[in-house]
Parts: C-alpha cells; structure tokens; sequence
C-alpha cells in the first residue's frame, strides 16, 4: 500500500513539474521596437461614385511594445493604435472589439479604416504585414501589404505597456 501511495505521490509531483515548466516563451518581445514600411501599399476600392486609389506605406514608422507574453500594441500615429496577439512569430489583430486606424489618405484625407484582418509575421530581421478593412462605413475596402524592418532604438519606448 505505501509503494502505490508513493508512486501516487511521485506521479502527481512530476505531472505538476511538467505543467510548472511548459512553455512560458515570451513571443511578444521580439516584436518590440521601432518599425518602418521598406515597401508596400494599400489599394482602396468605392463604390457610390467615390474614388478609390492606392496608399504608399512606404516610409511609414510603428512603434510596437508588448503588453504581455502574447500581446502587443502597435501605435503609428495617435489615431492608429492598434493590439494583436502573437504566437511564434506571428502576431494577429485583435477583433474583439473591433479596432480602426486613421491614415492620410492622398484622395480622401483622414479616414478612418475599421480592421477586419491585419497579420504580421517576423523572417529572421523583417517583418511582413497584411492589411484589410473598411472605410466610410463600408462604402471603400481597403487592402494591402508590406515589408517592414527595424530603424532606430530596438525597445519601442518602453518594453512593457499597460495592457488597459
């Protein structure tokens, strides 16, 4: 009886070890830092006689800092904040609650594009990204993607954000 109690014992204590030490891998810190588009564009397509036409992303800068081991929250301008969650190394919008992000357009000005998918996937030191979303209240779909690589300080800002 006392050798099945302590095999019991031994078995409990190796499968809380096992569940102790599965991976707490921190996949949103090799996200952190400063961001720039090497490439890309995002086409807009309208309807209702509006015009439709193609963004540069080229150029533009994002700063990403993590909020936790499988979130981050990428800010590009203070209307373009947006959160993702990662895995390996992809990271993935948050849809719920939806999210938009303001960008200058060259025909419209401001607008507001509400994101409907937005996955970026790190290769070695670059990053991909692939945008689509609304505008106008649905009237123009937005979607494009581009190459990102880092320029200037690798922490973001700050490694940590509040995730509220």
């Amino acid at each position: 009886m006392r050798n099945v109690t302590t095999s019991k014992t031994l078995a409990i204590v190796l499968l809380v070890a096992a569940c102790g030490s599965s991976s707490s891998s921190d996949d949103a810190s090799k996200f952190v830092g400063v961001w720039t588009f090497d490439s890309g564009t995002i086409t807009a397509t309208c309807s209702g006689g509006l015009p439709g036409g193609s963004f540069p992303l080229t150029g533009l800068t994002g700063t990403i800092t993590r909020t936790d081991n499988t979130h981050i929250r990428l800010t590009a301008n203070a209307s373009c904040v947006i959160d993702f969650t990662v895995s390996g190394s992809t990271a993935m919008v948050v849809t719920s609650p939806p999210q938009s992000c303001t960008l200058n357009t060259p025909t419209l000005g401001p607008q507001q594009i509400a994101i409907n998918m937005w996955t970026m996937t790190l290769t070695g030191t670059t990053m991909s990204a692939t945008i689509s979303g609304t505008a106008l209240a649905g009237v123009c779909t937005a979607s494009g993607s581009g190459s990102l690589s880092q320029h200037g300080g690798t922490d973001g800002g700050a490694s940590d954000a509040s995730s509220g």
